[in-house]
């Protein structure tokens, strides 16, 4: 996400985001929105944009973990089990229709 030349916000939709849940695809990864810019609602932009972009390539459905509470529930992710990182910590797993 630009404000004119600057990067104020991003995101990625990987394949894996370092879970035992290898079985799911594709990940919304690394939601950013910089400081000065919160408030704005720009991470529920990003988000947005992220289901219309894995609707667009074919997908169903979309993935997330996080060990963020209530956050995710406001933009419609449904939290549904939990997952593992290889360095022996877990994350809730959610998951959103894509648009």
């Amino acid at each position: 996400m630009l404000r004119g030349a600057d990067i104020i916000g991003s995101y990625g939709l990987i394949m894996n985001d370092f879970i035992s849940r290898q079985d799911l695809w594709p990940w919304f990864a690394a939601l950013y929105v910089e400081k000065s810019e919160r408030g704005n609602n720009l991470g529920a932009k990003l988000l947005e944009h992220g289901r219309k972009e894995a609707g667009r390539l074919g997908f169903a459905r979309i993935y997330l973990c996080t060990e963020h509470i209530d956050y995710y529930e406001k933009y419609s992710w449904k939290k549904i089990g939990e997952g593992f990182h290889p360095w022996h910590e877990s994350s809730s797993i959610y998951d959103s229709k894509t648009i």
